[in-house]
């Protein structure tokens, strides 16, 4: 494919420029022995992570999110703790997302919402917006974060993921989620995937999708019993 035609080139030439940085020209241009080796980056006071083993289009890609108190809370959503997980040229799971102002006051609300995200939830109801970040180790065969929220007065959220086998055939990703509370209710992880077939096997407490050309495998296990 023409890479002048993708739609960031401009916007990362750009930036090369204003930047005097030639990495985003390389990244434009798919120069790949210009690009780091290890593309994984921690931008920890804004709480964004790219987790990622390659500059290609078929590279394996995770962006987890846990942000800060910040100065202008009305420009943020109650979503610490979510992800999207992209590989092999297709999005496995895509966050949510945000709505635009105005327009649909309806599905802006829908969207705001914690438990439309992969992140913990208590109830179903909104977390707070208190993140910080406790881990960041990166190199060219494994990325480890661990992020904090404090989701709710009553209950603290610690989430761990690790990233291995980055150079394998193999990757895959471990996370693990830590709900420190003394409240009662309902905790809740969510998942949002792709959307196709998926089945859930409640023998093996596990759900895969199945999708024509690149599929996930999501295997659950916990400390107290849960349902899928």
């Amino acid at each position: 494919k023409d890479r002048k035609k993708w739609q960031l080139y401009g916007i990362l030439k750009d930036a090369g420029r204003r930047f005097d940085d030639p990495k985003f020209d390389a990244l434009a241009d798919l120069d790949l022995p210009n690009l780091p080796k290890n593309g994984s980056m921690a931008f920890p006071g804004a709480g964004f992570y790219a987790m990622r083993n390659g500059w290609t289009p078929d590279q394996v890609y995770m962006a987890p999110h846990c942000s800060p108190p910040s100065i202008n809370p009305w420009h943020d959503q109650p979503d610490n703790g979510t992800y999207e997980l992209y590989a092999y040229g297709r999005w496995l799971m895509p966050d949510t997302g945000f709505y635009t102002y105005g327009h649909d006051k309806e599905a802006r609300n829908w969207h705001r919402q914690t438990r439309v995200h992969p992140t913990l939830t208590l109830n179903g109801k909104d977390t707070d917006i208190i993140g910080r970040q406790l881990l960041w180790q990166s190199d060219e065969n494994t990325d480890v974060v661990c992020v904090e929220n404090q989701s709710y007065q009553s209950l603290q959220h610690r989430r761990t993921i690790w990233f291995s086998g980055k150079k394998s055939n193999m990757p895959f990703f471990v996370i693990f989620d830590e709900a420190n509370t003394d409240a009662n209710g309902n905790p809740e992880l969510h998942f949002p995937l792709a959307p196709g077939p998926v089945t859930i096997d409640h023998k093996t407490q596990s759900i895969t999708t199945g999708l024509e050309d690149v599929n996930l495998l999501i295997r659950i296990k916990g400390k107290h019993p849960f349902r899928l």
